[in-house]
């Protein structure tokens, strides 16, 4: 609008005057062509002068254009004709154009009073309508989806429509996005292995409670929790610069653990890495047993195989002349012939159980009775070692669902390794029994074992000392495969041992309902 102002008070007596002009000119044409004549000169009302040619005054003017002259000092626009010249002074047609120029700026200026009146009311119409959407844009801010706009006024009725369609079309997408998260850190912290990813800063982008763990392993007390472990930062960098995948093993207390730091890349550009840690203990004890299994094997076969080879060959070149000699070495042969069998059914009887192909034939059996042909078994071969076993059974406890031949193997292995290792006193098998449970315990007043022993003495081919073990025939599978028994019952066992006071084998076999 000021611009309109502008150009009017430049432009508009350049544009407005030549057709004023003109306009004055052909009003002075028409009283040149009446017909009337003047003696000398007249000047009407209106300031127009009125000249006879032939009078004195007509020698005053000075002509300078063909529509202007000079008379008096003054300009005036003239028309002639061949009785009259019609004059008028320049200046009353300067105060019309002047006039119409303020009459002008006054119409315009009224206009624009009017505009802004206008645009003030709908500015406040307007404001007034736009402020619950001000209000709401603000709650969608903060992440709040769940209002809507009510807004009743014709001006901004689609516009709420649509605001509304797009509130719920947000809180939609933010539902599902919601969800979307709340899967990603399930899965994620649902993984076994610890999940990190860093961006090239190694600011921590994502992570999942296992590698949280592990990282809180690798710091040092003074070091940031959330921070990465300094251990981390050279394997990172390495990834990060020449993006390849790196691989990394290390030993932290006394824990193994496989690391993989792979490059985020994201339009041929590293964006970050990606660290995978895993704890592979596990996986390392079991490589270490197995190496251990087979060596334990080969040495337990090794010594009756060269027995039997050994003893064959006398009796082949007969070295064992007399009949005696020559029982005497087929007996030897007979008992490695009988331990070799005893270890590889063990071995057998171990790998079914492992395996879940062993069926438990479980039936409802008296637990005292049960006992009772347990310690019956040993009676005589206690009696011949100096050793009282006896059992000690609380009188309210009834039958028990169990498979007999498999823990009656269990209690005879406690049993039998009780009596080699008891010179003289006694072994107890007692039970009682406590909430939903029976507890068989197993007490021997022998030679005990250290204590450094015990989380072993499950383990296959383990034997705790075998400088203290009179009977060597054993093939160390015993209390491994009693464990496995035990757990196919739903059960635990458990070891209770001290240097010269016994020791006490604890096994917990649940209580199922008829």
């Amino acid at each position: 609008m000021l611009s309109v102002f502008i150009a009017v008070a430049v432009w508009f007596e350049p544009v407005v005057r030549p057709i004023a002009t003109k306009h004055h000119l052909s009003e002075l044409t028409g009283f040149a062509s009446a017909d009337f004549s003047v003696a000398s000169s007249v000047t009407l009302p209106n300031g127009l002068l009125i000249l006879n040619p032939a009078s004195d005054v007509y020698q005053q003017l000075t002509p300078i254009t063909e529509t202007t002259l000079s008379y008096s000092g003054e300009k005036w626009l003239y028309a002639e004709s061949d009785s009259l010249i019609v004059m008028e002074k320049e200046g009353a047609m300067l105060e019309d154009v002047s006039f119409f120029r303020r009459m002008t700026l006054v119409v315009l200026t009224f206009f624009y009073l009017v505009m802004v009146v206008v645009h003030w009311y709908n500015v406040r119409r307007i404001k007034k309508a736009l402020r619950p959407f001000r209000v709401q844009a603000l709650a969608y801010a903060e992440g709040d989806f769940s209002t809507r706009i009510k807004n009743e006024a014709t001006l901004t009725s689609e516009f709420a429509l649509s605001f509304n369609r797009m509130a719920r079309q947000l809180d939609q997408r933010m539902v599902q996005l919601d969800q979307r998260n709340q899967i990603f850190n399930h899965v994620l912290n649902a993984m076994s292995d610890g999940v990190l990813a860093v961006n090239v800063d190694k600011a921590i982008l994502v992570s999942n409670n296992q590698a949280e763990r592990v990282m809180c392993l690798f710091h040092d007390d003074a070091a940031e929790p959330t921070s990465i472990p300094s251990a981390f930062s050279p394997l990172i960098d390495r990834a990060r610069d020449d993006n390849n995948l790196i691989k990394h093993t290390v030993v932290k207390h006394g824990r193994h653990y496989a690391m993989v730091f792979s490059p985020l890349v994201k339009k041929d550009q590293v964006i970050g890495v990606v660290v995978l840690l895993r704890d592979v203990t596990e996986e390392v004890q079991l490589n270490e047993l197995r190496e251990l299994f087979v060596a334990n094997v080969s040495h337990e076969l090794r010594t009756p195989i060269s027995l039997l080879q050994g003893y064959s060959e006398a009796i082949v070149d007969g070295v064992a002349e007399t009949k005696e000699d020559q029982q005497e070495l087929a007996q030897v042969i007979l008992d490695e012939s009988e331990r070799m069998g005893r270890l590889v059914n063990d071995l057998l009887d171990l790998a079914k159980i492992k395996s879940g192909h062993i069926e438990l034939n479980k039936e409802w059996y008296p637990v005292n009775e049960f006992v009772k042909r347990i310690t019956g078994k040993f009676a005589h071969k206690a009696r011949e070692t100096d050793v009282q076993v006896e059992s000690d059974v609380e009188p309210y406890i009834g039958a028990l669902l169990f498979d007999y031949d498999r823990l009656e193997q269990v209690f005879t292995n406690l049993i039998d390794n009780a009596l080699r290792y008891t010179e003289s006193g006694k072994i107890t098998v007692r039970v009682s029994k406590q909430t939903k449970m029976i507890t068989f315990d197993v007490i021997d007043t022998g030679a005990g074992m250290d204590a450094a022993n015990l989380p072993f003495l499950f383990e296959r081919f383990y034997k705790a000392d075998k400088a203290r073990t009179r009977n060597k025939t054993g093939t160390g599978l015993g209390l491994a495969i009693a464990k496995e028994m035990v757990e196919a019952h739903a059960g635990t066992i458990s070891v209770k041992s001290e240097v010269g006071q016994g020791t006490t084998f604890t096994i917990t076999l649940p209580i199922i309902d008829e």
